[in-house]
């Protein structure tokens, strides 16, 4: 009998109780690894549903996956972009909300919940979300422009104009914020400035 031979007898007097343990210990292993590789496949999947619009298929491919593995970040955000696009917002909301319980510091969560919330005429919640994501990433253009959209329904139009301002300094690029800012001076019956902007 070799040392180490020697050592597990005196360790562990009751070899089949370790043989055992270790059996268990590879099995669980195996389980957990296939169980994540198959939540891979799914969640690959249901992306390349959600890419091509097929949204009912992305929806189950995501749930499956979730039901190997509930904790991805991705299969929740993606999952809850399905249902956005679809028109489903409040079925949306509750996959945002995990999201951000796995990752609190992503802006695209709670852009993506705010717009869910704007899209539901709840305008203090996608304000509240947009304000977020603001905090969490300051460059980011279309939080901006969404606050901005929220503050005009909610009737800030000084603060609406004042975030389509920020979208515009941060990237001059998307006509999004300028169409915007040009409609609410449009609004105020402020033609001429609407004039300029769109011209």
């Amino acid at each position: 009998m070799n040392e180490t031979a020697k050592l597990i007898a005196i360790l562990f007097p009751h070899r089949e109780i370790l043989k055992n343990i270790l059996l268990t210990l590879v099995t669980l292993f195996c389980l957990i690894t296939t169980g994540c590789k198959d939540a891979s496949v799914h969640q690959d999947r249901g992306f390349d549903h959600l890419e091509k619009g097929q949204y009912d298929k992305a929806i189950s491919e995501f749930t499956k996956a979730l039901e190997i593995k509930p904790w991805i970040f991705e299969a929740h955000y993606n999952r809850g972009l399905a249902y956005y696009y679809k028109g489903d917002y409040d079925l949306a909301i509750p996959d945002f909300n995990t999201a951000i319980a796995i990752n609190p510091i992503d802006a695209d969560s709670y852009l993506c919940r705010g717009h869910a919330y704007y899209c539901l005429y709840d305008y203090d919640e996608a304000f509240s979300d947009y304000n977020k994501a603001i905090e969490i990433d300051p460059r980011g253009v279309y939080a901006y422009i969404s606050r901005g959209n929220a503050c005009y329904m909610k009737g800030d139009n000084d603060k609406a104009i004042s975030d389509y301002n920020k979208s515009i300094k941060i990237s001059p690029y998307y006509p999004e914020a300028y169409a915007s800012r040009a409609l609410v001076y449009f609004y105020e019956g402020e033609y001429g400035c609407s004039r300029s902007i769109l011209s």
